[in-house]
């Protein structure tokens, strides 16, 4: 049973959340409510340019990092278990979405899905309010990467007037199998996996619905 807990923490890592999310939104079937193409992630005709941007800078560029701070014995392990490792490895993975973030808003010129934008930026503040919560205590960054998958589906699905409602099931399962697998590995707490959670899938559904109503005033 270890091993198959070990397989699922690998198979949902925190850096992989944002890529499985946009599979989801680039390849399944939806209608958006606004006349606006760029609004309805299925029809866009860049997803696969915006699917490598994401993959650059949410999977290789922190995977990398993170290998180099091993290589380089900053960090002891690449699971990060110790929390006081945590701290260099967290603050780059918010750099580089807020560098995909400005990357996005200074190519936009109406061509940029605002939703894109907006999660972008969610994951730079998400990573942030990680890092500001590892200082007083371990937070289960699987189960952030988790509830943030949930939170930009919700918030994504919530501007189309069809979409394919057992994604967000699917979400839901997966969160619950990541976490009990980080539990079953005795990596965290209930209290940690607990905290991770909403902060992935708060920020999320709070971020993007802040940034549609400022964009529509």
């Amino acid at each position: 049973m270890k091993v198959v807990a070990q397989i699922i923490s690998i198979f949902f890592l925190p850096l992989l959340m944002p890529i499985y999310g946009l599979l989801i939104a680039f390849y399944s079937f939806s209608v958006q409510k606004s006349a606006f193409m760029l609004d309805n992630l299925y029809e866009n005709p860049n997803k696969s340019s915006f699917l490598y941007l994401f993959i650059i800078f949410c999977f290789l560029a922190p995977g990398l990092s993170l290998l180099m701070l091993k290589f380089n014995n900053s960090v002891s392990s690449i699971e990060l278990n110790e929390r006081s490792e945590r701290k260099t490895p967290i603050t780059v993975t918010a750099i580089y979405y807020f560098i995909l973030y400005l990357f996005l808003l200074y190519q936009d010129h109406g061509l940029v899905p605002d939703i894109l934008l907006a999660t972008s930026l969610a994951g730079g503040l998400s990573s942030l309010f990680a890092l500001f919560v590892n200082a007083k205590t371990k937070v289960s960054l699987h189960a952030l990467g988790v509830g943030s998958l949930l939170g930009f589906l919700l918030a994504y699905f919530e501007t189309q007037t069809y979409f394919n409602f057992n994604f967000i099931y699917l979400a839901i399962a997966v969160g619950l199998v990541a976490v009990w697998a980080r539990l079953y590995l005795n990596k965290h707490t209930l209290k940690q996996i607990g905290i991770g959670y909403f902060i992935g899938l708060l920020t999320q559904i709070i971020t993007i619905a802040i940034y549609f109503k400022l964009k529509t005033t």
